[in-house]
């Protein structure tokens, strides 16, 4: 039992650090979602938005 936990925490440290290391950057919005919390820049601004967002449709109309 403890050599299976072991094993596992050995794989996801070395994954871990593999991404750290050598995994490309995310883009701001990488599923292409049309959220609110999507179309600000990733890390976000000071106050999040530059403008205020236009909300065209409401929370569950998905275009």
């Amino acid at each position: 039992g403890a050599w299976t936990i072991g094993t596992g925490f050995l794989i996801a440290l070395f994954v871990i650090i593999h991404a750290l290391r050598k995994g490309e950057k995310a883009p701001d919005n990488p599923w292409g979602a049309k959220t609110l919390e999507w179309t600000t820049a990733s890390p976000p601004p000071h106050e999040n938005f530059l403008t205020e967002p236009v909300v065209t449709a409401g929370p569950y109309e998905y275009r």
